[in-house]
C-alpha cells in the first residue's frame, strides 16, 4: 500500500495538480471556467445566473465583455441598479417594470453589461427593466424563471418581452431529462460542478455556445430549409402552447420578437421552419409576436462573426423593437420623456 501511495498515487497528484496550474494560464480555459462559476444549479437541475456577482470574461478573438447580476441572480440593466439609495435600485417596489425573459439572445451573451438588450431598453425609455434572459434555458426554462419572478418580485410587470431563439428546438430535450430523470440530473450536477472546479475538466467539456441554423438542422440551402417539416410530437410544440396558456392565465401582456438566426454563411436564414412554426403556434394562440427579419436583412454587422449570436447593433434593433412596442402602450410618457428616441418602424 505504502509503495502505491509513493510511486503512483502521489505522481499523479502531483501531475494533476501541475497541470491545473498550467491550465490556469490559458486564457480560453480559464474564461470557460469563470464563465462556469456565473452560473448556479438549482434543486430541478436547470442553471441560472448566481447572486450578486461580476466577472470580466473572454469573448470572441481577444475581446472581453463584463458580466454583473443583481441579489436575484438578475443580469443588471442600469448603473445604479446596485445601489441602495437610488430610486432605481432594484429592490424598490414602487417604480414599474419592464420585463425581458429568454436564453442567451435576451441575456446578451458575450455582449458586456451596457450592450445587452434589456440594458439598452432601460436607457432608451427610462423604464426599469428586467433581465430575466440566461443561457442555454429551454422553453420550459424560461416558463419556470418567469414563474419564479412572479413570485419573488414585488411587482407584476407592465409588459414582459420575449426575445425567442429556435434553440430551444434543442435545448427542450436536455431540459426535460434534467427536470424528470433522477440518474440524469445527478450525473449532470457532477459534470456541472466538475466544470466550475477543475480546469483539466474543463478542458475536456469545453464547447462555446454557438447560435447557427445548423445547429438545429444540418442544410445552409433555401431548398433544404423549405423541406424540412417540424415533427408534430416534438416536445417544444406543446411547452410553447403550454407557456400560451398559463400567459393567459396570469393576464401578462407579453410581445414575443423573433428574428432570423444566422446560416453558416453569415447570412441571415429567412427560411427557418422552426422559427417560422413557433410564430405560428403562438399567433393561433392570441399572442402578440414581432418579426425583425426584414431588419436584420437590411443591415450588417448582425451576428458575432463565426458564433451566431447578436452583436451589439442587433442588441439596439431589439432594444428599439421593443421601445416601440411601449410608446404605443404609454405615449404621454414618451412624449414627454423620450421625443428623441428612434423607434422601430415597423409598428
Amino acid at each position: 500500500m505504502k509503495i502505491a501511495l509513493k510511486y503512483i498515487v502521489l505522481p499523479l497528484l502531483a501531475l494533476f495538480l501541475l497541470t491545473e496550474a498550467f491550465l490556469r494560464r490559458s486564457p480560453t480555459i480559464s474564461s470557460s471556467v469563470q464563465e462556469r462559476r456565473m452560473h448556479c444549479m438549482d434543486r430541478t437541475g436547470l442553471v441560472f445566473l448566481c447572486k450578486n456577482q461580476s466577472r470580466k470574461l473572454q469573448g470572441p478573438g481577444n475581446g472581453n465583455w463584463t458580466l454583473t447580476t443583481n441579489r436575484y441572480g438578475e443580469r443588471i440593466t442600469h448603473p445604479l441598479e446596485l445601489a441602495p439609495d437610488s430610486p432605481l435600485s432594484e429592490s424598490n417596489p414602487t417604480v414599474k417594470e419592464v420585463w425581458v425573459i429568454g436564453d442567451s439572445i435576451a441575456m446578451g451573451y458575450l455582449l458586456s453589461d451596457p450592450y445587452s438588450p434589456p440594458y439598452l431598453l432601460s436607457q432608451l425609455t427610462g423604464i426599469r427593466t428586467r433581465n430575466l434572459g440566461v443561457d442555454s434555458l429551454g422553453t420550459q426554462g424560461i416558463r419556470i424563471r418567469l414563474e419564479n419572478a412572479l413570485e419573488y418580485r414585488a411587482i407584476v410587470p407592465d409588459h414582459i418581452f420575449w426575445i425567442y431563439n429556435v434553440s430551444d428546438y434543442v435545448d427542450d430535450y436536455r431540459e426535460e431529462k434534467l427536470l424528470n430523470n433522477a440518474l440524469y440530473r445527478m450525473a449532470y450536477r457532477v459534470h456541472f460542478n466538475l466544470a466550475k472546479a477543475s480546469y483539466l475538466y474543463a478542458l475536456t467539456r469545453i464547447q462555446p455556445q454557438v447560435t447557427i441554423s445548423d445547429s438545429v438542422y444540418p442544410e445552409d440551402t433555401e431548398d433544404a430549409t423549405q423541406s424540412q417539416e417540424v415533427p408534430e410530437n416534438h416536445p417544444t410544440i406543446q411547452l410553447l402552447r403550454q407557456f400560451a396558456q398559463f400567459i393567459k392565465e396570469k393576464e401578462l401582456p407579453v410581445t414575443v420578437l423573433f428574428y432570423p438566426g444566422m446560416l453558416p454563411s453569415g447570412k441571415p436564414d429567412l427560411q427557418d421552419p422552426y422559427k417560422k412554426k413557433s410564430m405560428e403556434i403562438l399567433k393561433e394562440e392570441g399572442i402578440e409576436v414581432m418579426d425583425l427579419s426584414s431588419e436584420f436583412l437590411e443591415n450588417d454587422n448582425m451576428y458575432i462573426p463565426g458564433n451566431g449570436h447578436p452583436t451589439e447593433r442587433a442588441a439596439s434593433l431589439f432594444a428599439s423593437a421593443m421601445a416601440g412596442k411601449l410608446a404605443l402602450r404609454h405615449p404621454a410618457h414618451f412624449d414627454q420623456n423620450l421625443g428623441k428616441a428612434v423607434f422601430w418602424p415597423g409598428l
